[in-house]
Formats: C-alpha cells, sequence, structure tokens
C-alpha cells in the first residue's frame, strides 16, 4: 500500500518569510488563472468562479512575526437553493493573519482553555519558515462564499405557504 500523496494547494502562491526584511513591506497582487479557478471552483462546490483577485501586504511585525493583510474580489456563480438557477455574486473580503516563526514551548497544558471574544487572534506557528499568501487567499474565499445562495425573487414553497391547518390547531 503507498503513502497518500499531500495535497498541491489549488492557489500556490509560497513565500519565504526569512528573506522578508524587518524594515520593507512585500506586495503581491494574486490574478487565479483558468485553471486554478477550476480547481477552486470544485473545492468550494461552485458552479463557476469567473475571476479571483487579491492584493496582500506581507510585513515583519516582530523579529519572528509576520503579518499578511489584504483584500480579494471574486465574482462566482453558485446554484440556488431553492430554484437550482445559477446565481452569480461578487465577493469583496479584507482579511488579516499573523504568522509566528518561534515554536510554541509545550509548557502550556490544555486543561483549561480562556477564550476572550475581543482578543486579538493568537498567531498561527509557520513550520519551515514558508507561508502559503494563495492558500490564504483561497481559505478567506471558502469563508465569504454564501452557503445558501438565492436567485433574486426565489422563495420556499413551503416557507411562503405558512403552517398548515393541522399545525395551527392541534387536537
Amino acid at each position: 500500500m503507498s503513502a497518500p500523496t499531500p495535497s498541491v494547494p489549488e492557489l500556490s502562491r509560497p513565500v519565504n518569510v526569512e528573506s522578508l526584511s524587518d524594515t520593507a513591506e512585500v506586495c503581491l497582487e494574486i490574478n487565479a488563472d483558468a485553471g486554478e479557478r477550476a480547481n477552486l471552483a470544485r473545492r468550494f462546490g461552485l458552479v463557476q468562479l469567473e475571476s479571483l483577485m487579491a492584493n496582500v501586504i506581507l510585513c515583519r511585525t516582530a523579529a519572528d512575526d509576520v503579518s499578511l493583510s489584504g483584500s480579494l474580489k471574486a465574482s462566482v456563480v453558485q446554484t440556488c437553493v431553492v430554484t437550482l438557477e445559477p446565481v452569480r455574486s461578487t465577493i469583496e473580503a479584507r482579511f488579516t493573519r499573523v504568522f509566528s516563526l518561534v515554536a510554541e514551548s509545550g509548557t502550556e497544558t490544555l486543561d483549561e482553555i480562556f477564550l476572550a471574544p475581543e482578543a486579538d487572534e493568537p498567531p498561527e506557528h509557520l513550520a519551515g519558515g514558508i507561508v502559503d499568501v494563495g492558500e490564504v487567499v483561497a481559505e478567506t474565499l471558502g469563508l465569504e462564499i454564501d452557503p445558501f445562495p438565492r436567485a433574486p425573487g426565489a422563495v420556499f414553497a413551503a416557507a411562503a405557504a405558512g403552517p398548515s391547518e393541522a399545525e395551527k390547531y392541534p387536537e
């Protein structure tokens, strides 16, 4: 039996963060090509991903942290959950992620975890000194896709009809 092949991200733009200077920002413009868009459409269950563009800025925030911030714009075609007709929409989103080059110490225990909703997300550990900016863009797109797209004016018939007489006046 052979070992499973590691999956290759559909939109891969690796950046070696070790090459980032402490003072300069690196700006990336991403335009997904037709093959990348087709693979992302399959990944996210879209009829079509017509376009995907992102602008991303990477910079060192501390000796061992890297900040990634950007915006994306995508044009997607999904299937209406009511009529099964194609639904076109535009997605625009801003995102920020922080990565740490320092390995976790392992001294913390998992007995109790306190979450503060207003607190910033902790930095993600970055193994190997490489951040895949394309995968960050793809993950952001996946989070922004409408899980229940509806065509304009589409109404679910059962909800529009209201409760039946038996439901209104149970015996």
